[in-house]
């Protein structure tokens, strides 16, 4: 008995450093270095505590930093107390995360690429990667350089067109970005040189590339036109690659320019049918792999990325009324009642039904398989 209590008085005082330690890094300063928090761009930040339900009504500006361009797609990260976001005027800026105790903050500092940034910055192992759409990843020491404007440490030569809204994603020493036809993969710390090749090329058929790469497992998932290409993290052995499964969904076809999420053992993205599909994140033994989840918007496009969290699946929507939605499925009981559209707005489910999507519950909102429509192909570009 005494032998007992002695190991379980070792496994409570092991429970009490683990709790304290979560607890410490749940309180404590947490980044934020990628696109949709994570490199399986769950888009969950299960570490925030400061703001909640309680005292969001009290938020307020604290500062603002001027930039020289738009923002356009691209999302801050935040790590190490440096805040990076990029912009149409081809810069990468980093801001004091704190604030500079002013109304408007200049920047830390700002890196220069060759073309206009709608990426996202990463941040992984003490540098900033971006793409930019002259087609190149560009990689900058994320603390600067002592100077106002610093010099990439290198850049990645990727092919394909340029890079939209497609974001770095950084695992085992990898960096994954994608520009229109091409998923790249560096390694992380360059090659040195100023400018380097990719350690190898996914593609298939030359057809668009959608979205942002999402890593788990030792796979990379990226929309490839009107489903999501699954790709060996580890390359093939060559200096090009096809993907060794194509995630796809019957009925109505159009392109996923969302960013796929993957979360509990599934993979998430939508599709501009109206649609958000899931596949298992495992291989499914066949080289096309059908969903095993079908939520129907009734909106078409459907570009955004998933975020699953607690039990539901959120993912916004818009319609050709230039009106958007957010859509929220789940398991258990639902609350359903009138659409919330316009009376100009009836037409959009009859459009959806077209196309094949069936249409029902709140607001046009469903979890139906459509039935074999059209097929309705749209001109699919990267999306982040």
């Amino acid at each position: 008995m005494r032998r007992l209590a002695g190991v379980l008085a070792v496994i409570a005082a092991l429970a009490a450093i683990f709790d304290s330690s979560a607890l410490a890094r749940a309180a404590g300063p947490v980044n934020w270095p990628q696109f949709r928090f994570n490199q399986a761009h769950t888009g969950v930040n299960p570490f925030e505590t400061a703001i909640t339900p309680k005292n969001i009504t009290s938020v307020t500006l604290h500062w603002q930093g001027q930039l020289g361009g738009l923002v356009d797609f691209s999302s801050p990260a935040v790590v190490n107390g440096l805040a990076y976001i990029g912009s149409t005027d081809g810069r990468l800026w980093a801001f004091p995360a704190g604030g500079c105790g002013t109304a408007t903050c200049r920047p830390a500092w700002t890196g220069a690429t060759g073309g206009h940034i709608q990426s996202t910055p990463t941040v992984a192992g003490g540098i900033v990667y971006i793409g930019s759409d002259d087609g190149h990843l560009y990689a900058f020491k994320a603390a600067g350089c002592g100077a106002a404007s610093c010099q990439p440490l290198w850049r990645g030569s990727i092919g394909g067109g340029p890079v939209l809204q497609s974001t770095p994603a950084v695992s085992n020493g990898t960096v994954y970005i994608g520009s229109q036809h091409v998923l790249a993969a560096f390694r992380a710390v360059g090659c040195g040189a100023a400018t380097c090749p990719p350690l190898w090329k996914g593609t298939f058929q030359n057809e668009f590339l959608g979205g942002s790469p999402a890593v788990f497992n030792g796979h990379v998932y990226i929309g490839i036109e009107d489903g999501v290409g699954v790709f060996s993290a580890a390359g093939c052995g060559r200096p090009g690659c096809g993907p060794r499964q194509l995630d796809v969904a019957p009925g109505a076809q159009a392109g996923v320019d969302s960013s796929p999420a993957v979360a509990g053992g599934l993979v998430y993205a939508g599709r501009n049918t109206g649609e958000v599909l899931a596949w298992p994140a495992k291989p499914c033994g066949t080289f096309r792999c059908s969903n095993v989840f079908r939520g129907t918007t009734g909106d078409p496009v459907v570009s955004s990325s998933p975020t699953v969290v607690n039990g539901k699946i959120y993912i916004g929507g818009a319609d050709i009324f230039a009106q958007g939605r957010l859509f929220v499925f789940g398991t258990g009981p639902t609350s359903r009642g009138p659409s919330q559209r316009g009376a100009g707005q009836a037409r959009q489910p009859a459009l959806a039904r077209k196309f094949g999507a069936e249409t029902s519950g709140c607001c046009g909102a469903s979890q139906t398989v459509p039935g074999d429509g059209a097929r309705m192909k749209l001109a699919s570009s990267s999306g982040g």
